[in-house]
């Protein structure tokens, strides 16, 4: 029996994930398999029984909006991962049934993100509030980068996007659009949300967002001379750390 990983999401058409993971395989020479599996709705029972059913399934990616829902299903989480508060690699074992989470989203990011940094970018906006989010602030702590949340209701710890225009965005001078606003698919209520006029030449924008290539985000960094950048690199990164997790 082949070993079998795979994707748990809701809206899985815009993944690039099971390509990247098939490519890999055939690079390797490795005999396996990598499935998308969308799930209406997440809870112990249904994803347990989907497990046990799928007694191939040896390792897991989650994405939105799973990553904090799914820690409930857990038997174990990784330090840093729990500290996030959300997971997005699922390593599985059986005889019996053990679901350990881990975040390689944080991992990845950083190191994507790093060679951009200019000794004049010094604080940032991160636009959202999931799972993908809270990896990317624990990265900005780890790399002492002073952040605002923006969310678009008001919760504790963030600001709203109406917000933004009482800031300096001389200081504000990262953006990090972890949202998935402007993904093929899904709504870009980014484009009324953020008041892109307000941004500054130099500005380092970095959507997470790699579907498409060049997101409109991104373009209005371009038209403001700003440094852009998408997120295949960051895929690339977490899927590879997942993969070290899956076999380590």
């Amino acid at each position: 029996m082949n070993a079998v990983y795979g994707l748990v999401g809701k809206t899985l058409k815009h993944s690039f994930s099971q390509k990247l993971f098939n490519k890999i395989f055939a690079d390797n020479k490795i005999v396996a398999e990598y499935h998308l599996y969308e799930f209406s709705q997440l809870d112990i029972v249904s994803f347990r029984n989907f497990l046990a059913d799928n007694e191939a399934v040896v390792g897991l990616n989650v994405t939105i909006p799973y990553k904090k829902i799914i820690i409930s299903v857990l038997d174990g989480i990784s330090d840093d991962a729990a500290e996030i508060g959300a997971v997005n690699c699922l390593k599985i074992m059986r005889n019996p049934l053990n679901i350990i989470g881990f975040n390689t989203d944080w991992s990845a990011f950083e190191q994507s993100f790093t060679p951009l940094l200019q000794p004049y970018h010094c604080k940032a906006l991160i636009l959202g509030t999931g799972g993908v989010s809270k990896a990317v602030s624990y990265a900005l702590d780890k790399l002492n980068i002073p952040y605002l949340l923006v969310s678009r209701s008001r919760r504790k710890g963030s600001i709203c996007y109406d917000e933004l225009n009482e800031l300096n965005f001389n200081d504000y001078n990262i953006i990090i659009n972890a949202t998935p606003c402007g993904m093929t698919g899904f709504t870009n209520e980014l484009e009324t949300l953020f008041p892109f006029d307000k941004i500054v030449q130099g500005t380092l924008m970095y959507d997470l967002v790699y579907n498409p290539d060049v997101t409109f985000f991104m373009l209005e960094g371009m038209k403001r001379s700003c440094i852009v950048k998408n997120g295949l690199e960051m895929l690339n990164l977490q899927a590879l750390g997942s993969w070290k997790i899956w076999n380590g």
